[in-house]
Order: C-alpha cells, then structure tokens, then sequence
C-alpha cells in the first residue's frame, strides 16, 4: 500500500505513452497510404516501400506529442491545484458569514484556520463526498425519471442534500 502512489503514476505513464506511441505509429502507416495514393494519382508507380516512409519522422512526433503532453500536464496542476486549494478554504465563507455575522474577511480566516487545523485532505475527501452527494442524486433522478415529470428530477437532490451539507 505505501507504494501504490508510486506505482499508480507508474502505470498511469506507461498506457499513455503506449497509447500516445501506437496512435503516432498507425498515424505514421496512414500517411504513408496517403502518400502511395498521391503518387498513383500523379501517374507515379507507389512502391509498398512508401507505406514506411514517414516512419522515420516517428521520432519526431514522439518527442513532440511527449513535450505537449508534459506542457499541458504541467499546466494543468499549475491551474487546478491552487484552485481546488482555495475552494476547500473558501468552503465555509458563507456558513461562518450567516452563522457568526461575521464579514466574508473574518469569515475567510475562520474557514482557513477550520481547514488547516483539522487537515486539507479530511475537508476535501468530505467536501468531494458532499459533491458526489449532490451532482450523483442529480445524475441518478435525471436517468431514472421521465420526461414528463420533471419535478421529481429536483426532488432527489433537494432531498439529499442536507445529507451532502451536513457532512
């Protein structure tokens, strides 16, 4: 269990690579179809050697695709991580604002404090559970009720929701 962290990140990297690889290799072997059926369109006699011919620039996109994905990866955490963050610090503003008469400054600290006093990951683990709560009952009275009564689609995750805010 103490290297499941490791060996998710691990596994995680060698099926988007693996991915990522052989959609560059079959994009490569349709390029170069595309290219024998240039040269027979141009008159030219398309040898089953053209089929290979872009491979050699495999690399390249190899290279290319790997430095986007790290890019976009990177700038993703740069993004998202500070904003959830700050979300599970903001997630008792208003609470605190109606329950104290407290200013949404005060109110700010307080929530902050709250989170690092009884740990960021507990509030998180439970706010993504309150979440879950609310956005599933939505998704699950969407699926399961017709069309035509769309009163019902409100009710579950109203009903459940005190459960999600309580939590």
């Amino acid at each position: 269990i103490r290297y499941l962290p490791t060996l998710s990140i691990a596994s995680a990297l060698a099926i988007g690579v693996s991915a990522g690889t052989g959609t560059l290799l079959l994009g490569c072997l349709h390029a170069g179809l595309i290219v024998m059926l240039l040269k027979g369109m141009r008159g030219e006699k398309p040898r089953v050697g053209d089929t290979f011919s872009c491979l050699r620039l495999f690399l390249r996109f190899l290279g290319i695709t790997l430095l986007v994905t790290v890019l976009v990866t990177v700038g993703l955490i740069l993004l998202v991580v500070p904003g959830i963050l700050f979300a599970v610090w903001c997630s008792y503003v208003y609470i605190l604002a109606a329950d104290q008469n407290m200013s949404l400054d005060e109110a700010f600290v307080e929530s902050r404090k709250a989170v690092q006093r009884h740990g960021f990951w507990k509030h998180f683990v439970l706010l993504l559970g309150a979440l879950c709560i609310a956005g599933g009952s939505a998704a699950a009275a969407n699926e399961y009720v017709s069309s035509y009564v769309t009163t019902l689609v409100w009710i579950v995750p109203v009903a459940l929701l005190p459960l999600a805010l309580g939590l």
